[in-house]
C-alpha cells in the first residue's frame, strides 16, 4: 500500500471520528426516564388490538360443518 493510500484512508477515518464526536449525547438515566414516560403513555397495540374487524392479522372464523 502506497504512502498517499494510507494518508487518505487515515483522513477519512478522522473525519469519521469527528462526526461521530459531534453527535448530540444524552444521559442513560435520561433516556430511560424519557421511554418510561412515552411506554406509559402510549397504549401498547398489541395488548389491546383496538377494533377487531378491522384487524387483517385476526384470522377469520368460519364454520364449517363435515
Amino acid at each position: 500500500m502506497d504512502y498517499n493510500a494510507k494518508i487518505e484512508r487515515c483522513k477519512k477515518a478522522n473525519e469519521q471520528l469527528r462526526r461521530e464526536a459531534s453527535v448530540n449525547r444524552i444521559l442513560v438515566s435520561e433516556a430511560i426516564k424519557f421511554l418510561i414516560e412515552y411506554t406509559q403513555q402510549t397504549p401498547d397495540p398489541l395488548l389491546s388490538p383496538g377494533d377487531k374487524r378491522n384487524n387483517p392479522f385476526i384470522e377469520k372464523k368460519t364454520c364449517i360443518i363435515l
